[in-house]
């Protein structure tokens, strides 16, 4: 069995040679929740030092049921405060503008010079 894992897509090779089968399931994308990710690779990394695939499959089962979303009105605060944050950076503000500095030269009038 060959298995090729994308973020919307797995594809399943079973078989071999001329009797292979291949299997392409097309996955709804989740929303990218980066604690789990960052749980599910503390599963991992256990796993390569010899964790029982058992029990890695519980704590992913774990991971899976105890990690909740933030609740809508913190999501909220954190983008207004990120878009203020932005907006101060990029130069955003209630402090009054200054004048470029040849903003004089525009309204200087040039005159003729005198003939005689």
């Amino acid at each position: 069995m060959q298995v090729n894992v994308l973020p919307t897509s797995l594809t399943l090779a079973v078989g071999s040679g001329f009797a292979q089968q291949l299997v392409i399931l097309r996955l709804e994308p989740g929303k990218l929740h980066l604690r789990k990710l960052a749980l599910l690779e503390g599963v991992v990394h256990a796993l390569r030092r010899g964790l029982e695939p058992d029990l890695a499959l519980a704590e992913v089962t774990a991971i899976d049921t105890a990690v909740q979303p933030d609740p809508p009105a913190l999501t909220i605060a954190a983008y207004a405060l990120l878009g203020c944050g932005t907006a101060l950076l990029l130069g955003g503000g209630n402090t009054p503008r200054r004048r470029p500095r040849y903003a004089a030269l525009a309204r200087l009038r040039f005159r003729a010079p005198a003939q005689g």
